[in-house]
């Protein structure tokens, strides 16, 4: 076994996430592990990765990810905020699948006002 700070892209097949002997949870195509130690420059090795049956993923190494993109600004700000993006969408999924049909409807109904008002408020008025 091997403790890395990589993030890892599941391009096909699935792999089964492991804690003290316990699956915890099993991942497919266009899944991925290993975010939190990639994000904190950490590594956990919190558990074990598994792969069921013919699988490729793809490894992102910290390290290389961050030459690449330490002397590039606007690629690195790119990059960070699809990272936001992914955290973001994982947290509001786990609230939707841990309480469902509870507030989290009435955020995502609220986010959806702001944005519909935004695109109203955007679009130009005639005679004006």
């Amino acid at each position: 076994a091997q403790k890395t700070d990589s993030l890892f892209l599941i391009r096909y097949g699935s792999i089964k996430l492991r804690h003290k002997g316990h699956v915890y949870r099993v991942l497919r195509k266009g899944g991925y592990f290993g975010l939190t130690d990639f994000v904190q420059h950490t590594v956990t090795g919190y558990y074990e990765a598994f792969a069921s049956g013919p699988t490729k993923v793809l490894e992102l190494k910290q390290n290389a990810v961050k030459a690449r993109i330490d002397s590039r600004p606007q690629l690195s700000a790119m990059f960070y905020y699809f990272i936001c993006q992914v955290i973001d969408n994982d947290l509001r999924e786990a609230l939707r699948e841990t309480f469902p049909g509870s507030w989290t409807a009435h955020i995502d109904a609220k986010v959806a006002a702001v944005m519909e008002k935004a695109e109203e408020d955007s679009k130009p008025q005639e005679g004006v």
